[in-house]
This record gives C-alpha cells, structure tokens and sequence, in this order.
C-alpha cells in the first residue's frame, strides 16, 4: 500500500528544487583605476596642481645684479607654459621676502607639484644658506641673522606640506659681495644641503663656489641653460638637470659645475613625452640626445624603475591632456554545449516529479531528485 509522503515532505522537497534555480553568485569586475599621469604642456588635467614661486632680485643696496630679473621673469614664463599657477616677486624685501615665502608655503597641500627659483644673492654663515633681500644691509656675521631669509626654514615649511615633488632652484651664489671689503664675513657661495623626500635642490654651482651673472646676454649662465631645457618634452626632471649641469660646465670650462640633490622617487616629466603628449609617472620616457659627459658632482643614482607588468586601465591622450580609457575585453566564453539541454532536462523533471511525489511517493522523489542532479551538475559544469 502506498502511503502519501507527509507535507512537510512535500515542503521540504519544493525547497530544495527551487533552491537549485537561485543564480549563482558571480564576482564583480574590479573597479577602474586611473593612471597617474605627468602632464605635457596643454597643463593640468585637474589629477594634480602645479605651485610656483619665483623671486628675482637685483636692485640691492650694494653690488646690484643686472640679469636676475631677465632671469626670474623667464623662468615665470616657461613655467606658466607648463601649467604651473606662478606667484613672481622682484626686487623683494626682507619684509616682502618673509611674507612671501610664508604664504606660499601656507598654500601648498598635500601631493602638490612644487617648484621655487630663486634668482639673487645669498650668503652662507656657519653652514647656514641665506637668501637676501635687496635691503640687506648688515655690518658684521651675527647681524646677517636678522637681515636675510635663512634657506632651512623655507626647506622646512615644504617638507611639513608633503608636496609630491619640490623641486628648489637657487641661481644665488653670485660673485659674493660680502666676503671681501669693509664689510667681510661669510664664504664663497653657499653650503651644500641635502634634499628631504621627494625634494630636488639644484643649485647654479657647487658648494663653496659661485656663480656668473652673465657677461654677456639677458641671462645668467645656469638660468639661461635652464630655461633651455625646462620645456624639453620626453625628458625626466633628474635628467633634465643634469643637461642643465653640463650645459654650463662645458660653457664655462669647468669654472662652474652646478649641483643637486635629490630623492625624488621615480621618474616624473614637466614637459610630458615628445610631441606634448603626457607619459605614466611610473614608465621610463624615450631616450634623450645624449648631453656632452662632465665631472659634475651628482646625487647618488637609483635603479630605474622596471616597467608596468600589466596593461594599465587607462593610456594618456595623444592630444596632449586628460587620458583615453582602455576597453576592457570580456572573456570569450567556454561553455560546453551540453549544459543547457541538461540544464532543460532537470527542470523538466523537477515539475513532472513534484506531482508524482503526491501519488506515487518515491517514483516522484527519484525524478525529483535526479532532475535537482542534473541541475547542479550543468551549474557546476557552466
């Protein structure tokens, strides 16, 4: 005699079969990433900002400069080219230079592009680098505190903000007025400083030595080879500098061979790749001319970073701003083609045995059970 299964049997079985018609879950495709890119001269995309302030001063109470103003105004123009917002200050007082370098630093954030160039004056005392104002008028060593600017407390101020790259410029070791005469104290030149991270400091000539205002020209001889190269698309700042550095060492014979530090980390491009288009901050840029070799002392060299193992999600524009996105390509799909009719089949068994199940009992639960099989197996299958 046949028994009819119970109903919480026949619930039971009904949940089970419309469990195995739940969509299995399937993993989300990872978010887009961007690039980070350096940008080419059409200037910033809005993926990063650029800072500059470039002070110039030549008109000083004693021994006043004639090219630093050409100099200042130049370099403001190229940098304006490359996208930078330039603050440019001439002539500047100690008041005038206190104000304006504390606001600047004020105005830098975090990951910002920095780059400072000072042209004029310095002087350093007991290892620390002066920059001075045009009203600079002090009498002896202990004065020179309270009438010029010292360099590390500017230094300072931008390590604190974590700009992702400052590059500091000093074309300011000029024929030192102040070591000789009636008014002698301090060296030649400046002292050598180290840069914090991601900081490069260039100055127009090594430590100790100074520098040529220009003979002839509207430029002195390291600004003037600067601004040279300061647009030169497809080539990395380091590498840029150092053409800077041997441009006028072999200009000069050897009598002025300018000097950096850096721990910038990677590779980064103010101009972009050849023809303005922006490169990946993290992929090496074409090779430059190769620059004429000097005994220029140079920062410590790293290895190059190794290029991306992967395609990256998006690839800079050709135009020269923003970024193109890269399609993604779905994979094509392996399916066998047995997994749909198996998949038919099951269910096909499932409603013929749920009706079964009430008059027959096991021949209904066997169909059940076997159309839920096939289920599974074209799911795990597909």
């Amino acid at each position: 005699m046949l028994h009819r299964p119970s109903r919480a049997g026949l619930c039971l079985a009904l949940s089970g079969a419309a469990l195995l018609f739940l969509p299995h879950a399937r993993a989300e495709p990872p978010a887009e990433r961007t690039v980070g890119l350096s940008l080419g001269q059409g200037g910033p995309t809005g993926a990063e900002r650029r800072k500059a302030l470039v002070i110039g001063n030549a008109a000083y109470l004693s021994s006043p400069l004639k090219n630093t103003l050409n100099d200042a105004r130049a370099v403001s123009a190229s940098l304006g080219e490359l996208g930078f917002e330039v603050t440019l200050k001439t002539d500047t007082t100690l008041k005038d230079l206190r104000r304006t370098l504390g606001t600047f630093v004020d105005s830098v954030e975090k990951d910002d592009i920095v780059f400072f160039f000072y042209a004029g004056h310095g002087l350093e005392i007991e290892g620390i680098n002066y920059l001075v104002p045009v009203d600079f008028n002090a009498e002896r060593a202990a004065d020179v505190a309270y009438e010029a600017f010292p360099l590390n407390q500017f230094l300072d101020g931008m390590e604190a903000r974590r700009p992702s790259v400052n590059v500091v410029v000093l074309d300011a070791c000029r024929n030192n007025p102040f070591v000789s005469g009636t008014r002698a104290f301090g060296r030649r030149g400046l002292a050598e400083v180290r840069a914090g991270q991601g900081s490069l400091i260039a100055f127009a000539t090594s430590p100790g030595k100074t520098a040529s205002d220009g003979d002839t020209g509207a430029n002195g001889v390291f600004t003037g080879a600067l601004i040279r190269h300061l647009k030169r698309p497809g080539v990395d700042i380091e590498a840029m500098f150092k053409d800077v550095s041997d441009d006028v060492a072999v200009g000069t014979g050897r009598e002025q061979v300018p000097w950096r530090s850096s721990s910038i980390v990677g590779k980064y491009y103010l101009a972009g790749a050849a023809g303005g288009a922006p490169v990946a901050a993290s992929t090496p840029p074409p090779d430059p001319t190769p620059a004429p070799s000097s005994s220029q002392p140079v920062a410590a060299s790293r290895p190059l970073p190794s290029p991306p193992a992967t395609l990256p999600d998006s690839i800079p524009n050709a135009g020269g701003q923003g970024e193109v996105k890269v399609p993604k390509k779905e994979p094509t799909s392996t399916r066998p083609g047995w997994i749909i009719p198996v998949r038919i089949l099951g269910v096909v068994m499932i409603l013929v045995g749920l009706p079964l199940l009430w008059f027959f009992g096991v021949f209904g639960l066997i169909l059940i059970i076997g159309g839920g099989v096939a289920i599974a197996v074209s799911i795990i299958k597909g």
